[in-house]
């Protein structure tokens, strides 16, 4: 590897408050690339040559001073990496005062250097591993599954931890940014790169991937340990927390294998669409709490359609208020198990009320809705809706 202008300038501003003295970062070549004076930038410096020729500190004092046109008095000392000389750094002034710094600044440069390396890896890693997930989950079961676990090995993704998918939406993304400003596309960046940085501080990232897959939409790969309710209402939570920003979430079945990823994120996504119809209140919708409404989803329309029609004008369109208002205590009435006490309180009404609603809709359409068979048939034509 060389030194790069930008990244050695950074390491002169550094030096120089800490040392309180004038720093130059040299090139193999000999030319100065940083500097804290600007008027030495590109110039020769000839003592750091010998210095990254020779492998060792050059000094530079008023006995050897004529042998080196052009430099000033300080020590040169070769900086490496993997035992290979990259660059010289400078320290201007008296040898005598500055010779005592050599060995920290040497120190200090290379940590600088490694910790510049360490990060360029784990962005480079991060961006591979990001790749991987997102071909994942558009991989289509049958596709060549062995150069997916190639690609896996390659960066470094353990295929024996178990891992669901899990879908996050922002929550009415349209009203948060205008997008005719352009400083609003600055703002959503900064969000989606915070709201990841969020995820990623309540994950393993050992095992978890989470990343940003498009405007409002974010993807994360979690290992199956401990409460997934609690993660999910945690990333809720600290999003809400540190951004103002609520997520509706969808979470999709286990992953055992490579191939499991596209169908978990699938219905992770058809999921998240049907709760966000539904509107409840946790925004937190698991696809094995959903298994009725994705099996309905597979229904052609022309079968919806007859399904809805058959009750004659229970569901024909538009829908009343009071119409959708009955509709909503029915499912609350089935989903609490046709108990009437328990649905009272889901919906925060008296018993009494409870009872007239249902006795109201076996008035308006001759259908006793308390009979569980007439109750689930109800109950199925309002999730048919909601999935119109």
């Amino acid at each position: 590897m060389s030194l790069q202008s930008l990244q050695a300038q950074k390491i002169v501003e550094r030096l120089m408050n800490i040392l309180g003295k004038n720093i130059n970062v040299i090139d193999t070549r000999g030319n100065i690339i940083a500097s804290g004076d600007i008027t030495r930038l590109n110039l020769f410096h000839r003592a750091a040559k010998a210095a990254a020729d020779q492998r060792k500190t050059v000094l530079v004092d008023d006995n050897n001073i004529i042998d080196y046109e052009g430099c000033k008095k300080g020590v040169n000392i070769p900086i490496f990496n993997d035992n290979k000389v990259i660059g010289v750094v400078g320290i201007t002034g008296e040898p005598s005062e500055v010779e005592g710094y050599g060995m920290i600044v040497k120190e200090l440069v290379e940590l600088m250097i490694q910790e510049d390396e360490r990060k360029k890896l784990e962005l480079f890693h991060s961006r591979a591993i990001r790749s991987f997930a997102k071909e994942l989950i558009k991989h289509a079961e049958g596709e060549d599954i062995d150069l997916l676990y190639s690609r896996a090995k390659l960066v470094n993704f353990d295929c024996s931890v178990s891992r669901v998918v899990i879908v996050a939406d922002i929550c009415d993304f349209s009203n948060l940014i205008d997008i005719n400003e352009e400083k609003s596309e600055i703002m959503l960046q900064s969000l989606k790169q915070q709201i990841t940085d969020i995820i990623n501080s309540v994950s393993d990232l050992r095992y978890d991937v989470a990343f940003n897959l498009s405007e409002d939409r974010f993807i994360i790969f979690k290992e199956i340990s401990g409460s997934m309710d609690e993660y999910c209402l945690t990333v809720q939570e600290q999003v809400l927390k540190k951004t103002g920003v609520r997520l509706y979430i969808g979470v999709g079945p286990k992953c055992d294998t490579l191939d499991d990823f596209n169908k978990s994120y699938t219905l992770a996504n058809v999921t998240l669409n049907i709760g966000k119809k539904m509107s409840r209140k946790d925004m937190i919708y698991f696809s094995k709490d959903f298994r009725l409404q994705l099996l309905l989803k597979q229904i052609g329309d022309k079968q919806k359609k007859e399904y809805m029609e058959s009750f004659g004008e229970i569901f024909k369109l538009p829908i009343e208020k009071q119409s959708k208002d009955l509709f909503l205590t029915i499912r609350a009435y089935y989903e609490n198990s046709m108990n009437a006490q328990k649905t009272a309180q889901a919906l925060f009404i008296h018993r009494n009320t409870l009872l007239y609603r249902l006795s109201k809709f076996k008035e308006l359409y001759d259908i006793d809705i308390t009979v569980p068979y007439n109750c689930m048939l109800i109950y199925i034509g309002t999730i048919l809706m909601d999935l119109d």
